[in-house]
């Protein structure tokens, strides 16, 4: 009997000009690293390279890659062989390396008004809310990906009691900086925007600005550590964010 499960790393055609290079089909840190590797590698290889003939853009997802091409300047058999040569050069999920990361520290202030579904966070996690925040900052958070609106970063992994399901209802919107969770990960929105996840504080960082060189601050592969802040510290914070000044801490 033949298997339909895939080997993993594989390429699969998505749509008419797109390649979708899959690492695996479950979230885990070494799938998650094997994406960015890879991503890093294609980044340093397009550069003056006939790799990059025709390829207009390459996004980086939690467990896979999407490299989209223009279809009238290069077919995607071309682009599935060269991106194949690439996957042939080493076992990409054998201790995938992600490459500068960062560390950071970033304030976040928990409940109330910031973090209106705190108190239905705990109450799933059969905790005080107290306990709940400690949880959440207590964890050291990696950055796995960015997507959904430009600096919208997702992290994780939390502790498995956060396995918590996404709402039945989205909500219309939460505003930038809201830290949202769900199945063991962390968003941290970087504008306002309608969402699945519930919001359990906001952070005054803007994770993304158009101006700045490069504009997002936390990026891909980059660990995170919440600093939980009464409200009064995130309407000071959110003042000097609002003046250009630094907030999230980088300490490594």
């Amino acid at each position: 009997m033949v298997s339909d499960s895939p080997t993993f790393p594989c390429i699969v055609p998505a749509g008419d000009s797109a390649a979708l290079i899959r690492f695996g089909s479950v979230l885990d840190f070494d799938v998650n690293a094997a994406v960015l590797e890879f991503d890093n590698y294609l980044a340093n290889a397009f550069i003056n390279s006939a790799l990059a003939s025709g390829v207009v853009e390459v996004t980086p997802a939690l467990v896979s890659l999407l490299v989209r091409f223009d279809p009238l300047r290069v077919e995607y058999p071309e682009i599935e062989s060269r991106l194949q040569q690439v996957l042939n050069l080493k076992d990409w999920l054998q201790k995938p390396v992600v490459h500068d990361p960062a560390h950071w520290q970033i304030p976040v202030h928990y409940g109330g008004e910031a973090g209106t579904d705190l108190t239905e966070v705990s109450g799933m996690l059969g905790v005080s809310e107290a306990t709940a925040i400690e949880q959440h900052s207590g964890s050291l958070l990696r950055a796995l990906t960015l997507g959904f609106a430009p600096g919208c970063c997702y992290l994780g992994m939390l502790p498995e009691a956060w396995e918590i399901p996404r709402l039945k209802v989205i909500k219309p919107e939460v505003p930038a900086g809201a830290i949202l969770v769900a199945v063991r990960q962390t968003v941290m929105a970087s504008a306002a925007m309608p969402t699945g996840w519930r919001c359990i504080g906001r952070t005054p960082l803007n994770n993304f600005d158009a101006q700045n060189i490069p504009p997002v601050i936390v990026k891909h592969g980059d660990t995170v550590q919440y600093q939980p802040v009464s409200e009064c510290e995130f309407e000071k914070l959110q003042t000097l964010a609002g003046k250009g000044e630094s907030i999230a801490k980088r300490v490594a």
